[in-house]
């Protein structure tokens, strides 16, 4: 779900992609991450490289403070009840507090 710049920023953090993705477009970037051993590091990549000190533990501590402050100040997006629906179930999923 990463952005076309986003995708070209990982690429180029993969050392063995890099220079595959020279001159590309952005379908055949995306095409170059998209085998399992480069898609499920994306989203740790992501929140390795884009997410702050402060965001990082804030998620940490498991709060809605925390969450939104991710999903603000890390994703870019904003914080709606639909969103909040799915926060609000996974935490229950994982048998975590809401607080």
């Amino acid at each position: 779900m990463m952005m076309p710049n986003f995708v070209r920023e990982y690429v180029a953090s993969i050392p063995e992609l890099a220079p595959q993705a020279i001159g590309k477009d952005d379908v055949a970037v995306l095409a170059l991450v998209q085998p399992n051993e480069y898609s499920f590091a994306s989203a740790s990549w992501f929140y390795s490289a884009h997410c702050t000190e402060a965001v990082k533990q804030g998620v940490q501590t498991g709060s809605k403070s925390g969450w939104t402050d991710f999903v603000i100040g890390c994703v870019g997006t904003t914080v709606d009840e639909s969103r909040e629906v799915y926060w609000t179930r996974a935490m229950q999923a994982l048998g975590a507090p809401i607080s």
